[in-house]
């Protein structure tokens, strides 16, 4: 597989070439990150599909919910109010309840077997409510796969992408929480903001050993659940 996730490689590494550009255009904040969430979400659509193609199991990638099954769509968390609920200010009582979002699906044998969450990056301070998202899933979904899939870490310090404090809040919320998600990163270093990734001379390249790390992790999960079916 040495071989393919090299070729692998340079398909994403031209697409990250072709997404950036040499200044920042005159447009808003929210429409770049918009942007870059897309892209994350493509650069992973290549990377989990070489994965099923190479564990050659019947498993499907969704990125959308409305794509998928009806069936499955019903099973996805919908949080209600509770009957004996108070609360000391006025509020609407109509309503279908919260519906928890996620940014894609991976589905096998008309199941739901895992969650996926796109951003271009991820600081200590957005783990809380990645987390949350993973209990209420895990609620509705027990032993549902959960994960984060990032560009680059906004977590890091002094030359590791993921700092002692971000580490000891992931631990802390696996314990409180009960939970566990899988976290992957596919670049070197730490985001700087004044290094827009979207800017031509600061994007960076897909680090291999975190691409092969990334794609293991997947592969290793689809013949592990292959192999309870």
């Amino acid at each position: 597989m040495e071989e393919k996730i090299l070729e692998l490689k340079k398909e994403l590494d031209s697409i990250l070439k072709n997404y950036a550009v040499d200044k920042v255009l005159s447009d808003t904040g929210g429409s770049r990150r918009a942007s870059k969430s897309i892209l994350t979400r493509n650069i992973y659509k290549k990377i989990i599909n070489f994965a099923i193609a190479e564990s050659e199991g019947d498993f499907k990638f969704f990125y959308k919910k409305s794509d998928l099954p009806a069936k499955l769509k019903k099973k996805l968390p919908i949080l209600k109010l509770s009957k004996d609920f108070k609360y000391k200010r006025n509020y609407s009582v109509s309503g279908k309840g919260n519906e928890v979002e996620y940014d894609g699906f991976i589905t096998s044998k008309n199941e739901i077997i895992m969650l996926l969450e796109f951003k271009s990056y991820t600081e200590v301070s957005m783990l809380k409510r990645v987390f949350i998202d993973c209990q209420i899933a895990n609620q509705f979904l027990p032993n549902i796969k959960y994960s984060l899939c990032m560009l680059e870490s906004a977590m890091g310090s002094e030359g590791h992408s993921i700092s002692h404090s971000a580490i000891t809040l992931i631990d802390h919320l696996e314990r409180s929480l009960g939970v566990k998600i899988d976290i992957f990163l596919l670049m070197k270093g730490t985001r700087n903001s004044v290094r827009d990734i979207g800017i031509r001379k600061y994007m960076k390249k897909i680090d291999l050993k975190e691409l092969k790390f990334t794609v293991n992790s997947f592969f290793t999960f689809f013949n592990s659940f292959k192999k309870k079916f």
